[in-house]
């Protein structure tokens, strides 16, 4: 008499279970769930038939939209202390080390959770280093730093973000 294994035999990954209905009784599987596999690529429309091309028509856009935007925010943010054409000067009159640095801690916070522990780190530190200043000498500081960035601006000293 031959004995039978106790190990099951091969699984039929095609009738894995997959998800039942409301009343437990009908079962779907994989091939079910999924549909018949495509056999090409959907077209992806795009002004060139060329997909690098594509992409890189994509990637100047939203760098564009990224630069405008975030020129956008900084004079509504700096709008609430100085009038709108003095705000203006301080976007325009940034130099490039401000940019270089806001551009690698924006990087680093980016690229994963460790960077954007470090970045949010930074960004908090100077923050409490400029409440621990006096108020006063920490908002003279800085209003004599956003000063010298018009000025920049007015002069055209500046260089591109």
């Amino acid at each position: 008499m031959a004995r039978r294994s106790s190990k099951p035999g091969p699984i039929d990954r095609t009738k894995a279970l997959v998800g039942m209905d409301s009343d437990n009784k009908t079962f779907m599987t994989v091939r079910g769930a999924l549909g018949k596999p495509r056999k090409t690529t959907p077209h992806v429309p795009g002004p060139s038939p060329n997909p690098a091309t594509n992409l890189l028509f994509a990637d100047v856009i939203l760098r564009g939209a990224a630069i405008l935007t975030r020129r956008v925010v900084e004079r509504t943010l700096l709008g609430a202390k100085y009038d709108r054409e003095k705000a203006h000067e301080i976007v325009a009159g940034k130099t490039l080390g401000y940019s270089i640095a806001s551009y690698a801690v924006a990087r680093l916070a980016t690229r994963s959770l460790p960077g954007l522990g470090i970045a949010a780190g930074l960004v908090l530190g100077k923050a409490l280093f400029d409440r621990a200043a006096a108020r006063g000498q920490a908002e003279a500081e800085g209003h004599a730093e956003l000063m010298d960035m018009a000025d920049n601006a007015d002069t055209g000293d500046t260089e591109l973000p």
